[in-house]
C-alpha cells in the first residue's frame, strides 16, 4: 500500500509537470536557472519539470551539476515518508535536497582518500622494491645491481639519481655484466653520474664490456682506439674490433668495415669484402649499410649491376630512415631505373627527405617543380625556387645556381 501511494503521488507530480508545459506557451518562458531554484524552494511540480528537461544533468545556480530525476523522485518519497511508528508524515523537501547533496560530496571525499591510500601503497611497494634490490646487490646478484642502476638513472620508480646509478652499474660491472660495464663507460664518457668525464676511464669500461660480450662496447673501444681517443691511436687494433663487434652482430662495426674496404681507408680497396660487410649490416637493420650497398648495385660496374636489388635496398633503407635512401629511391622513380618512372612517387619522397634536411632531394624537388612533373601545376616557378633556395640553404651549391637563374629568367 505505501508504495502505491507512493506511484501515485510521483506520476501525480509528472502528470502535472506535463500539464503545466503543454499551457506554458502564452507564458514567459523560464530559464532552467529559475526552474531549479524553485525546486530547492520546495516546488516539487518544478522539481519534476526539471526532470522532464532532461534526464541526464543540467547545470544549476552552483557549480556542480544536479540529477534532477533523482531530486524529483527523493522530494516526492519526502511528501510521505514514515516516523518510528511507521506512519506517513511530510518531509521538509529542503532538507532532502541537502541530504542529497550531502551524499555527493561524501562520496567524492571517499574518491580522494581512496586516491591518497593508493598512492601511499604505491610509494611504499617502491621503497620496498628498492630496499629488496639493495639487500640483493649486497648478496653479489649482480643482475639486481643493474636492475637498481636503471631505476636510479631513469627515474622511473625510486628518486632519479646519477651518481647512484653509477655506483650500481659499477657493482653490476664486476660481476660481469657487460651491459653494466658498458653504461658506466658512458657515464665516464659524458660526464654523467661521475665527478669529471674521463676518456681513460671510458675506454677501461669498453674492456671490459667487449671482453664480456658486448657488441656496442667492441665497436665504441674500436673508435677508441681510431681516434685515439683514452688512448693510444692504433688502426690495427681498431680494425680487428671492428670485425670482432661485427661478429656479436653490431650493425654500425659491419657498416664501416665495408666503408673501410670501399674507400680502401688503410687497407687495399677490395668490393668484394666492402659488398660482404654492408650486406651484413643492412641484414641488422643499418640504413647506411643498406644505402651503399644499393649504390653498388646501381653504379659499380665491377660487378654485376643490378638497379632492382639497387632499388629493394634504397626502400629499405628509407623505411629504416635513411634520408639517402628515400632520396636515392625518388631519383630511381625520376630516372626509370631499376623500377617503372613515376614522377608523382619521386616527388613524394623528395619531399620526405627535403623536410628532413637532405639538400640533394630539395634540389632534385625544385628540378620537378621547373619541369612540372608530377607536381601540381600551380606556382611551379616559384615552389621551384623556393626549393632550390632551401637545397642552397642545405649546402648543395646547384640550388644557389638554379635559383639565381631563375630569378634572372
Amino acid at each position: 500500500m505505501k508504495k502505491f501511494i507512493i506511484l501515485v503521488v510521483f506520476f501525480l507530480t509528472i502528470f502535472l509537470a506535463i500539464e503545466q508545459r503543454k499551457n506554458a506557451g502564452n507564458e514567459k518562458l523560464r530559464t532552467d536557472t529559475e526552474i531549479l531554484k524553485s525546486c530547492k524552494e520546495g516546488n516539487l511540480l518544478d522539481c519534476s519539470t526539471a526532470a522532464l528537461i532532461s534526464q541526464d544533468k543540467i547545470k544549476g545556480d552552483n557549480t556542480e551539476k544536479i540529477d534532477f530525476t533523482q531530486v524529483a523522485k527523493s522530494a516526492t518519497k519526502g511528501i510521505l515518508g514514515q516516523d518510528k511508528q511507521n506512519n506517513f508524515v511530510p518531509v521538509n523537501f529542503n532538507n532532502t535536497l541537502m541530504q542529497y547533496n550531502l551524499q555527493k560530496n561524501n562520496k567524492k571525499d571517499i574518491e580522494n582518500k581512496r586516491s591518497k591510500i593508493s598512492s601511499v601503497k604505491e610509494l611504499k611497494y617502491n621503497i620496498q622494491k628498492e630496499n629488496n634490490l639493495i639487500l640483493s646487490c649486497k648478496k653479489r646478484n649482480y643482475k639486481d645491481c643493474f636492475k637498481l642502476g636503471f631505476e636510479y638513472e631513469t627515474g622511473k620508480n625510486i628518486k632519479q639519481d646519477n651518481f647512484k646509478a653509477t655506483q650500481y652499474y659499477i657493482k653490476s660491472c664486476e660481476g660481469n655484466i657487460a651491459l653494466g660495464c658498458y653504461t658506466v663507460a658512458l657515464m665516464y664518457s659524458y660526464g654523467i653520474g661521475v665527478s669529471n668525464k674521463d676518456n681513460k676511464k671510458a675506454v677501461s669500461f669498453y674492456k671490459k664490456s667487449c671482453i664480456n660480450g658486448n657488441g656496442d662496447g667492441c665497436y665504441a673501444l674500436a673508435e677508441s682506439y681510431k681516434n685515439g681517443i683514452g688512448i693510444e691511436e692504433n688502426f690495427s687494433k681498431a680494425l680487428e674490433l671492428y670485425i670482432q663487434s661485427c661478429r656479436m652482430n653490431n650493425g654500425k662495426s659491419c657498416f664501416y668495415l665495408g666503408q673501410i674496404y670501399y674507400d680502401a681507408l688503410n687497407v687495399p680497396q677490395d668490393i668484394k669484402k666492402a659488398i660482404k660487410y654492408f650486406n651484413k649490416g643492412c641484414n641488422r637493420k643499418n640504413s647506411k649499410a643498406c644505402v651503399h650497398l644499393g649504390r653498388i648495385y646501381e653504379v659499380e660496374k665491377s660487378i654485376t649491376q643490378n638497379e632492382k636489388k639497387a632499388v629493394e635496398l634504397y626502400k629499405k633503407s628509407c623505411d629504416l630512415g635513411s634520408n639517402s635512401g628515400c632520396t636515392n629511391l625518388g631519383n630511381m622513380y625520376r630516372r626509370g631505373k631499376g623500377i617503372e618512372k613515376n614522377y608523382y612517387k619521386a616527388s613524394i619522397l623528395f619531399e620526405k627527405s627535403c623536410t628532413r634536411k637532405d639538400a640533394i632531394a630539395c634540389l632534385l624537388l625544385g628540378y620537378l617543380y621547373e619541369h612540372g612533373n608530377g607536381v601540381s601545376s600551380i606556382n611551379t616557378k616559384r615552389r621551384a625556387k623556393e626549393y632550390y633556395n632551401r637545397a642552397c640553404d642545405y649546402g648543395e651549391l646547384q640550388g644557389c645556381k638554379f635559383s639565381t637563374r631563375l630569378y634572372e629568367e
